[in-house]
């Protein structure tokens, strides 16, 4: 038995399984990287490329513009789950957030390590929390003294 949501089909699970071990196979075999010059390919001296990539990468319109995408398609998401259907495996809010987010999380985990764990606020704002009420109890102790 898998453990997905009702609306996913089975073969998605499958997929992702498999996709895992592979990748997992794949991360065992791979030889360790050798210290030594890395080849490197600069696209703006690829002739026809030079005027893309320096629009791409000089000018703030094309981020511009894939941050008001994802900006639109996060509200889209937010209507779903608000105004959507109220059966959970036909939601698309539902789906997203359960399937294919934590998914996603569990592989940027495999590939970023700790870096992922550190980017998380809840981490910090306990850390934060802590920090604070050690130094509160180092001022009543000062004071006391």
């Amino acid at each position: 038995m898998t453990m997905t949501h009702p609306g996913l089909p089975q073969y998605w699970a499958l997929i992702i399984w498999g996709f895992m071990v592979v990748l997992s196979l794949w991360a065992l075999w791979i030889p360790v990287a050798q210290t030594g010059t890395q080849r490197t390919i600069s696209l703006t001296r690829i002739r026809f490329l030079r005027p893309t990539i320096r629009f791409l990468t000089l000018t703030p319109w094309p981020l511009f513009f894939l941050k008001l995408l994802m900006v639109v398609i996060f509200l889209l998401i937010i209507y779903a789950g608000l105004y959507g259907t109220p059966v959970a495996e036909r939601n698309l809010t539902t789906v997203l957030t359960w399937n294919i987010w934590w998914a996603g999380l569990v592989i940027s985990v495999f590939f970023s390590g700790l870096l992922m764990v550190c980017s998380m606020s809840m981490g910090h704002s306990g850390n934060l929390a802590g920090q604070t009420k050690t130094l509160e109890k180092k001022q009543k102790m000062d004071r006391i003294q």
